[in-house]
């Protein structure tokens, strides 16, 4: 199984990790993982699927060389509609760390992966292709999990919402104005009548 980390993640802690594949001790949590760069898969500005600042050919490059998951430490990859499809459509585990974790020093950043790394390793054998962040945390060893994070777009859930629910309004609104028109023919024949 191949992880790939991004250019945002410390390099030396990519380095570290690939020496952890023969690491005794570790054998038994790495074993049959193969830590990648993204830089592997950047396109070339000749290749035609290459686009500038773009993240998405890459990602794509990477599922379809057999990658499994990414450790990545650009959140904007999340705000960014076709980055973000680009990830959920190659059925990957993507893993994120939480916000404050950005501002940090190097060796703080690279102390929360290595803490986290058994779990992160965890992830990428067993877990559902989608979303995971890494919570600014250092539980017990045994007792770290990641927080699922949804693969939908939130704001077009609420657009959709509000849609369904202004045609409901509108039709409200409409009923109650014929009824209300129902009532002013009736009140006028009767007036009419007298």
């Amino acid at each position: 199984m191949k992880v790939a980390f991004d250019e945002n993640t410390p390099a030396a802690m990519v380095r570290v990790f690939r020496l952890f594949q023969e690491e005794r001790a570790l054998k038994s949590q790495v074993k049959g993982i193969v830590v990648k760069q993204a830089q592997e898969y950047y396109p070339r500005a000749d290749d035609p699927d290459y686009s500038a600042k773009d993240d998405a050919p890459w990602i794509r490059r990477f599922a379809a060389d057999g990658g499994r998951a990414i450790v990545s430490s650009d959140r904007r990859m999340l705000t960014k509609p076709h980055e973000k499809l680009a990830l959920v459509q190659s059925g990957l585990v993507v893993i994120f760390f939480s916000g404050a974790w950005y501002d940090w020093k190097f060796c703080a950043k690279s102390a929360l992966i290595l803490h986290w790394w058994p779990t992160i390793m965890e992830a990428v054998s067993s877990a559902e292709p989608g979303f995971y962040r890494v919570p600014i945390a250092w539980p017990a060893e045994g007792a770290a999990q990641l927080k699922q994070v949804p693969t939908h777009d939130l704001k077009m859930i609420k657009i959709d919402y509000q849609k369904s629910q202004g045609e409901a309004v509108r039709k409200a609104r409409q009923k109650r104005r014929d009824g209300e028109a129902l009532e002013d023919l009736f009140r006028d024949g009767a007036e009419g009548q007298q």
